[in-house]
């Protein structure tokens, strides 16, 4: 308090902003893919081709926020802050996949249903991180 943020310091904060607006930009994302794919706006393979690049970097996110979690220099509140993050790229990862599923098999309402309601828990995980964490 009082003194100039080190670069270290300034890293991590941008991390942590980086990490928030990639949660919610991926919700942003899935939504509109499966939205564009609903109304025939997105043909199966651009479909199979976004959802499967989005599953593979949150996938790499999840391995990469772990990683920052589980350093000792961060325990408590920074260890939380990407333990968090990394549950919210597990939660748009699992959706990313359901959205495969679904792309598979356009009329297969159970999938249909099945990628809406991962969404819907992402969106309300995205919003719960944002009341936690930044007030919101």
């Amino acid at each position: 308090k009082g003194k100039p943020s080190d670069l270290a310091t300034m890293m991590i904060g941008g991390l942590i902003e980086l990490g928030f607006a990639q949660a919610i930009h991926g919700h942003y994302a899935l939504a509109g893919v499966g939205q564009s794919f609903r109304s025939g706006a997105m043909g199966v393979p651009s479909v199979q081709l976004a959802a499967r690049d989005m599953e593979r970097n949150f996938g790499r996110m999840i391995a990469a926020y772990t990683a920052l979690a589980g350093q000792d220099e961060f325990k408590g509140q920074l260890a939380g802050f990407f333990t968090g993050l990394s549950d919210l790229c597990g939660r748009a990862q699992g959706t990313s996949a359901a959205l495969v599923k679904w792309s598979e098999a356009k009329d297969d309402t159970a999938l249909a249903t099945a990628f809406e309601t991962s969404l819907e828990g992402y969106r309300k995980a995205v919003a719960e991180f944002a009341r936690v964490n930044r007030g919101g």
